[in-house]
Protein backbone atom coordinates (compact mmCIF):
# COMPACT_ATOMS: atom_id res chain seq x y z
CA UNK A 1 0.00 0.00 0.00
CA UNK A 2 1.23 3.93 -0.23
CA UNK A 3 1.63 5.55 3.28
CA UNK A 4 3.46 8.78 3.89
CA UNK A 5 6.16 8.23 6.30
CA UNK A 6 8.45 10.58 7.95
CA UNK A 7 12.25 9.81 7.77
CA UNK A 8 13.82 12.16 9.53
CA UNK A 9 12.63 15.59 12.05
CA UNK A 10 11.46 18.71 10.76
CA UNK A 11 11.46 17.23 6.76
CA UNK A 12 8.80 16.33 4.81
CA UNK A 13 6.98 13.04 4.39
CA UNK A 14 7.70 10.64 1.32
CA UNK A 15 5.64 8.81 -0.37
CA UNK A 16 6.53 5.11 0.42
CA UNK A 17 5.44 1.37 -0.84
CA UNK A 18 4.96 -0.43 2.21
CA UNK A 19 3.46 -3.66 3.38
CA UNK A 20 -0.05 -3.41 4.49
CA UNK A 21 -1.37 -3.80 7.78
CA UNK A 22 -2.62 -6.78 10.00
CA UNK A 23 -5.70 -6.44 12.15
CA UNK A 24 -5.20 -8.45 15.68
CA UNK A 25 -7.31 -9.20 18.52
CA UNK A 26 -9.83 -5.93 19.63
CA UNK A 27 -8.43 -4.31 16.40
CA UNK A 28 -10.16 -3.24 12.83
CA UNK A 29 -8.32 -2.80 9.93
CA UNK A 30 -10.19 0.63 8.25
CA UNK A 31 -9.46 2.02 4.74
CA UNK A 32 -8.73 5.55 5.22
CA UNK A 33 -11.21 8.43 2.95
CA UNK A 34 -9.67 11.18 4.43
CA UNK A 35 -6.92 11.86 7.33
CA UNK A 36 -6.33 15.17 8.55
CA UNK A 37 -2.73 17.18 8.87
CA UNK A 38 -3.11 18.56 12.64
CA UNK A 39 -0.92 21.08 13.98
CA UNK A 40 0.00 18.00 16.80
CA UNK A 41 1.08 16.13 13.57
CA UNK A 42 3.54 18.56 12.99
CA UNK A 43 4.45 19.19 16.58
CA UNK A 44 5.50 15.11 16.92
CA UNK A 45 6.88 15.29 13.19
CA UNK A 46 9.10 18.39 14.18
CA UNK A 47 10.80 16.05 16.60
CA UNK A 48 10.74 18.43 19.31
CA UNK A 49 7.47 16.35 21.31
CA UNK A 50 8.00 14.50 24.75
CA UNK A 51 7.12 11.55 22.29
CA UNK A 52 9.41 10.45 19.05
CA UNK A 53 8.12 8.16 17.42
CA UNK A 54 10.85 5.04 16.00
CA UNK A 55 11.87 6.56 12.12
CA UNK A 56 10.79 6.49 9.81
CA UNK A 57 6.60 6.38 10.91
CA UNK A 58 3.53 6.93 9.49
CA UNK A 59 1.68 10.17 10.88
CA UNK A 60 -1.69 10.68 11.21
CA UNK A 61 -3.80 10.82 14.83
CA UNK A 62 -7.18 11.49 12.92
CA UNK A 63 -9.33 10.19 9.94
CA UNK A 64 -12.45 8.15 8.82
CA UNK A 65 -12.92 5.89 6.13
CA UNK A 66 -14.62 2.55 5.85
CA UNK A 67 -13.81 -0.94 7.80
CA UNK A 68 -12.31 -3.62 5.75
CA UNK A 69 -12.03 -6.16 8.88
CA UNK A 70 -13.09 -6.41 12.24
CA UNK A 71 -14.45 -8.98 14.65
CA UNK A 72 -16.79 -6.15 16.18
CA UNK A 73 -18.07 -4.10 12.95
CA UNK A 74 -19.04 -5.09 9.66
CA UNK A 75 -17.11 -4.40 6.37
CA UNK A 76 -18.00 -1.30 5.06
CA UNK A 77 -19.06 0.37 8.59
CA UNK A 78 -17.77 4.62 8.06
CA UNK A 79 -15.91 5.72 11.34
CA UNK A 80 -13.45 8.05 12.59
CA UNK A 81 -10.27 7.68 13.45
CA UNK A 82 -8.84 9.09 16.94
CA UNK A 83 -6.49 8.12 19.49
CA UNK A 84 -5.30 5.04 20.55
CA UNK A 85 -1.81 6.24 19.97
CA UNK A 86 -2.02 6.15 15.97
CA UNK A 87 0.56 8.19 14.78
CA UNK A 88 2.66 8.19 17.71
CA UNK A 89 3.01 4.89 19.21
CA UNK A 90 1.56 2.95 15.37
CA UNK A 91 1.35 3.88 12.33
CA UNK A 92 -0.90 6.73 11.98
CA UNK A 93 -3.97 7.53 9.14
CA UNK A 94 -1.65 9.12 6.50
CA UNK A 95 -1.76 5.56 4.78
CA UNK A 96 -4.75 3.99 2.12
CA UNK A 97 -4.96 1.15 5.61
CA UNK A 98 -4.77 1.69 8.98
CA UNK A 99 -5.19 -0.63 12.11
CA UNK A 100 -6.95 0.93 14.50
CA UNK A 101 -8.04 -0.20 18.45
CA UNK A 102 -11.73 -0.70 18.24
CA UNK A 103 -12.10 2.27 21.14
CA UNK A 104 -10.51 4.66 18.93
CA UNK A 105 -13.06 4.31 16.52
CA UNK A 106 -16.80 6.04 16.56
CA UNK A 107 -20.02 5.42 13.61
CA UNK A 108 -20.42 8.10 11.16
CA UNK A 109 -24.20 8.56 10.86
CA UNK A 110 -25.20 8.61 7.15
CA UNK A 111 -25.47 11.67 5.53
CA UNK A 112 -22.10 13.32 7.01
CA UNK A 113 -19.11 13.57 4.89
CA UNK A 114 -15.41 11.31 5.76
CA UNK A 115 -14.04 14.66 4.92
CA UNK A 116 -15.68 16.50 7.47
CA UNK A 117 -15.75 13.34 9.97
CA UNK A 118 -11.91 13.06 10.11
CA UNK A 119 -11.26 16.46 11.17
CA UNK A 120 -14.28 16.69 13.56
CA UNK A 121 -12.06 16.76 16.66
CA UNK A 122 -9.59 18.66 15.35
CA UNK A 123 -8.71 21.87 17.42
CA UNK A 124 -11.54 24.09 15.66
CA UNK A 125 -14.28 22.41 17.57
CA UNK A 126 -12.43 23.07 21.16
CA UNK A 127 -11.70 26.82 20.23
CA UNK A 128 -15.70 27.23 19.13
CA UNK A 129 -16.92 25.82 22.65
CA UNK A 130 -14.20 27.69 24.30
CA UNK A 131 -15.30 31.03 22.53
CA UNK A 132 -18.72 31.01 22.16
CA UNK A 133 -20.06 28.19 24.41
CA UNK A 134 -18.21 28.67 27.94
CA UNK A 135 -16.86 32.22 27.05
CA UNK A 136 -20.58 33.60 25.64
CA UNK A 137 -18.56 35.84 23.23
CA UNK A 138 -21.16 38.57 22.64
CA UNK A 139 -23.51 37.36 25.50
CA UNK A 140 -22.57 38.83 28.63
CA UNK A 141 -24.86 41.33 30.74
CA UNK A 142 -22.63 43.95 31.13
CA UNK A 143 -23.63 47.92 30.19
CA UNK A 144 -21.46 48.12 27.57
CA UNK A 145 -20.98 44.74 26.34
CA UNK A 146 -23.94 43.89 24.42
CA UNK A 147 -22.46 42.73 20.78
CA UNK A 148 -19.26 40.56 20.25
CA UNK A 149 -17.85 43.83 18.73
CA UNK A 150 -18.33 45.21 21.72
CA UNK A 151 -15.52 42.26 23.25
CA UNK A 152 -11.96 42.85 24.06
CA UNK A 153 -10.74 39.02 23.70
CA UNK A 154 -7.15 38.28 24.92
CA UNK A 155 -6.03 34.76 23.71
CA UNK A 156 -3.02 32.87 25.53
CA UNK A 157 -0.97 30.55 22.88
CA UNK A 158 -2.35 32.66 20.67
CA UNK A 159 -0.07 30.88 18.05
CA UNK A 160 -0.60 27.21 18.74
CA UNK A 161 -2.93 25.16 17.38
CA UNK A 162 -6.49 26.01 19.46
CA UNK A 163 -4.88 29.68 20.17
CA UNK A 164 -4.86 30.18 16.71
CA UNK A 165 -8.38 28.93 15.65
CA UNK A 166 -9.97 30.97 18.99
CA UNK A 167 -8.24 34.13 17.46
CA UNK A 168 -9.60 33.72 13.82
CA UNK A 169 -13.34 32.63 15.19
CA UNK A 170 -12.95 36.08 17.81
CA UNK A 171 -11.76 38.62 14.78
CA UNK A 172 -14.54 36.79 12.38
CA UNK A 173 -16.95 37.65 15.04
CA UNK A 174 -16.26 41.43 15.08
CA UNK A 175 -14.25 41.21 18.54
CA UNK A 176 -11.22 42.97 19.06
CA UNK A 177 -8.46 40.32 19.73
CA UNK A 178 -5.13 40.75 22.00
CA UNK A 179 -3.25 37.42 21.08
CA UNK A 180 -0.26 36.84 23.85
CA UNK A 181 2.29 34.71 22.84
CA UNK A 182 5.49 33.37 24.60
CA UNK A 183 8.51 35.34 22.54
CA UNK A 184 8.49 37.28 19.85
CA UNK A 185 9.47 34.71 17.49
CA UNK A 186 6.32 33.27 17.87
CA UNK A 187 4.38 36.41 16.51
CA UNK A 188 4.80 35.69 12.87
CA UNK A 189 2.44 32.38 13.45
CA UNK A 190 -0.62 34.60 14.61
CA UNK A 191 -3.15 34.97 12.14
CA UNK A 192 -3.51 38.53 10.79
CA UNK A 193 -5.93 40.99 12.33
CA UNK A 194 -4.85 40.27 15.55
CA UNK A 195 -3.00 43.15 18.16
CA UNK A 196 0.21 40.73 19.15
CA UNK A 197 1.90 40.89 22.13
CA UNK A 198 4.71 38.79 23.31
CA UNK A 199 5.81 38.37 26.76
CA UNK A 200 8.82 40.11 26.35
CA UNK A 201 7.35 42.72 26.02
CA UNK A 202 7.68 44.23 29.21
CA UNK A 203 6.05 47.91 28.73
CA UNK A 204 2.92 46.43 26.60
CA UNK A 205 2.00 43.67 29.26
CA UNK A 206 3.03 46.42 32.47
CA UNK A 207 0.11 48.74 30.55
CA UNK A 208 -2.31 45.98 30.13
CA UNK A 209 -1.64 45.45 34.01
CA UNK A 210 -1.97 48.41 34.90
CA UNK A 211 -4.98 49.20 33.00
CA UNK A 212 -7.41 46.09 32.38
CA UNK A 213 -9.51 46.62 29.32
CA UNK A 214 -10.35 42.71 28.71
CA UNK A 215 -13.94 41.30 28.59
CA UNK A 216 -12.69 37.83 27.78
CA UNK A 217 -9.86 35.68 28.06
CA UNK A 218 -9.47 32.09 26.29
CA UNK A 219 -6.59 30.45 28.49
CA UNK A 220 -4.93 27.39 26.59
CA UNK A 221 -1.35 27.80 28.47
CA UNK A 222 -2.70 28.01 32.28
CA UNK A 223 0.24 27.24 34.93
CA UNK A 224 1.00 29.86 37.51
CA UNK A 225 1.01 32.89 34.76
CA UNK A 226 -2.86 32.39 34.95
CA UNK A 227 -3.69 34.38 37.98
CA UNK A 228 -1.77 37.40 36.71
CA UNK A 229 -3.22 37.71 33.33
CA UNK A 230 -6.69 37.13 35.04
CA UNK A 231 -5.76 40.73 36.51
CA UNK A 232 -5.62 42.16 32.68
CA UNK A 233 -9.77 41.32 32.96
CA UNK A 234 -12.04 44.23 33.85
CA UNK A 235 -14.71 43.41 36.49
CA UNK A 236 -17.05 41.33 35.81
CA UNK A 237 -15.25 39.45 32.60
CA UNK A 238 -15.03 35.98 31.94
CA UNK A 239 -12.21 33.39 31.64
CA UNK A 240 -12.23 30.36 29.92
CA UNK A 241 -10.02 27.68 30.65
CA UNK A 242 -9.18 25.01 28.04
CA UNK A 243 -7.42 22.08 28.78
Amino acid sequence: MKALRIHAWGESPRLDDVEAPRPGPGEALVEVAAASLSHFDLTVASGEFGIRPELPYVPGVEGAGTVVESDVLAPGTRVSIRGGGLGITTPGTWAELVVVPHEALTEVPEGLDLDLAAVAYDPLTTAHVSLHGVGRLGDWADVDVHTAADEVVLVTGAAGGVGSMVVQLALRAGARVIALVSSDRRAPLVPEGAEVVSLQDVARVAELAGDPIVTLVVDTVGGEGLAERMAWVRPGGRVAVVG
